[in-house]
């Protein structure tokens, strides 16, 4: 302490030091204050790398109110250093500092000036805060936050105003306080009807999501449009987004059940390409994207069910240029979480029984063609031979009868659907395919390719008997498609037939490509397909149907592999 001592004192005269009669500390003020604000402008000038994904578009629409602030900061510092040298030059008789009433009543003016900028620096960041959660871990904007800033504004600028006038006008104590219950019951007061309202209002917007749907309705009326609810999602974009565009893409098994939403609807579908493995590998609420790709949107937020990714949810800007905020967000994933499960429950209920409905209708038919073919044509040949044996006839007549009958059961025999699992469990999935496409559809090509990775045949062996029938009868499905549609005569070479199988994202694969024209998008073609992609989400797998005008069709089976 002895040794800092004389250090201290020299420090001290250095600070009292006067130059042109205005001390030091008078003068290094509103330079250190310029050094900060310079600091800060640069700063905001040439920021660094932010890592949020709203990080830039948070600076940019923050940097105006940050730079105003620092500039009404300067005034600040300039109007204290003002006052400090107009306090020492003017109040300084004989080496003391007299402060007069005079000299009171010019700095009492200068401290109102300054409280204002002061309380306007405040409102500046909290406006560049609020705006957008600046300085928070927060990844977007909320809503709440914005009003709780405006009303404690609100109830501080009138608690100020209340208390300065009570000042002023010399009122006692009691009545200050009467008055600032007075104020506070007001303010709560509407606060809660103010809450009431903005309830109301997120009920109104959220009641189409929230109401019945009619699925009911839709399964027993048995309507043909399997597509996603227009109302809800156009509410969505409309009433909640205020979006310019919007695109609602379900993927995974979700895509070979229902189709793309689009908004407005005259919109093109984007296709997703690397979207889909980049929304699997970033956890992050919502991601930037590029409008010239993905069809103006420049947001595409994730949409998940248990399973994994269930679609994407793409975003255009909004009408306004505001910013999404943190609620917003939030309920449209929600929202199109719902839309794309209930669509695909709905999808699903339908072609079930719509493929109920059709084996009814083909075992009644065969049914009464079985009793019809037994009752008319069988059993009189059996009859009739039975009554000439009876008679005397001879044995090549009965002989003759009998082969007549035995025609008519193989014939009837021959029209029954044939019992598949036996061979499945017999040969194996692979083999009974191979089996399938080399007798049923021997004619129908000119080249069969089958390309089999390593373990696949232990990975077939390993599917359950359901899932294996139904990949069975979907790969015939598909081949018939290939047989029927591919085949035209301007081929330039022979009809060629591909199957894959592979053993990919824990889940066996069956690719069936063919080189033909692509199979024709026209009402009632792929129906087969749509209901065996039915079959193949129940048991838990997919079906995607690739097809390209002059590129032949593609299709793709999956099931987890067991």
């Amino acid at each position: 302490m002895r040794l800092l001592t004389p250090w201290v004192w020299s420090l001290r005269e250095l600070v009292k030091t006067a130059v042109f009669g205005i001390p030091l500390v008078a003068l290094g003020y509103p330079l250190y204050v310029l050094g900060c604000v310079l600091l800060s402008l640069d700063a905001l000038r040439r920021p660094g790398a932010s890592d949020r994904v709203w990080g830039d578009a948070a600076r940019a629409r923050a940097k105006p109110w940050l730079v105003a602030a620092s500039l009404l900061l300067t005034a600040v510092g300039a109007l204290v250093a003002l006052v400090l040298v107009w306090t020492i030059t003017n109040t300084r008789q004989d080496g003391f500092y007299l402060l007069t009433r005079t000299a009171l009543a010019t700095i009492g003016w200068f401290d109102l000036v300054i409280a204002v900028l002061i309380s306007a620096v405040v409102l500046l960041l909290g406006q560049a805060m609020t705006a957008f959660e600046l300085f928070t871990e927060k990844t977007l904007p909320r809503r709440e936050v914005v009003r709780q800033w405006r009303r404690a504004i609100l109830l501080a600028a009138g608690y100020g105003v209340l208390m300065g006038g009570a000042l002023a006008w010399g009122l006692e104590p009691e009545y200050a306080v009467l008055l600032t219950a007075l104020l506070m019951t007001a303010f709560f007061a509407l606060q809660s009807w103010r809450s009431r309202v903005e309830w109301e209002q997120a009920m109104r917007q959220l009641r189409p999501f929230v109401s019945s749907q009619r699925w009911y309705d839709s399964l027993i009326m048995a309507q043909a449009d399997e597509q996603i609810g227009p109302e809800p999602f156009q509410v969505l974009c409309e009433n909640l987004l205020n979006t310019t565009a919007a695109y609602l893409i379900p993927t995974g098994p979700t895509a070979a059940l229902i189709a793309a939403q689009r908004y407005p609807a005259e919109c093109a579908e984007p296709a997703l390409g690397s979207l889909v493995q980049q929304a699997l590998t970033k956890p992050e609420l919502i991601l930037p994207i590029d409008p010239q790709q993905y069809g103006g949107a420049i947001w595409a937020v994730a949409l998940w069910r248990v399973q994994g990714l269930a679609g994407l949810l793409l975003l255009g800007p909004r009408r306004d240029n505001s910013l999404y905020t943190q609620e917003e967000v939030e309920i449209a994933r929600s929202a199109g979480e719902r839309l794309i499960d209930l669509a695909a429950g709905v999808a699903l209920s339908q072609r079930l029984m719509r493929l109920q409905r059709e084996r009814m209708t083909a075992t009644q038919m065969l049914d009464q063609r079985t009793r019809r073919t037994l009752h008319d044509e069988v059993l009189p040949l059996i009859h009739t031979t039975m009554l000439s044996l009876a008679s005397g006839a001879t044995a090549e007549a009965a002989i003759q009868q009998l082969g007549a009958a035995h025609q008519e059961v193989s014939n009837l025999l021959r029209t029954l659907p044939p019992t598949v699992a036996p061979e499945i469990a017999r040969l194996g999935l692979l083999e009974a395919l191979k089996r399938m496409v080399a007798v049923e559809f021997a004619a129908a090509f000119d080249e069969v390719t089958w390309r089999c990775d390593a373990g696949t045949e232990d990975q077939a062996a390993r599917l359950s008997p359901l899932a294996a029938e139904t990949l069975y009868y979907a790969a015939r499905e598909a081949v018939r498609n290939a047989a029927k549609y591919a085949r035209q005569p301007d081929l330039p070479v022979g009809l060629r037939l591909t199957l894959t199988a592979r053993v990919a994202d824990q889940q066996f694969q069956l690719a069936i490509a063919d080189n033909g024209p692509g199979l024709p998008q026209t009402p009632g073609n792929g129906q087969g397909l749509a209901l065996h992609g039915t079959l193949m989400a129940v048991v838990g797998g997919s079906l995607a149907r690739e097809t390209n005008a002059g590129q032949g069709t593609r299709v793709v089976l999956a099931v987890g592999a067991g």
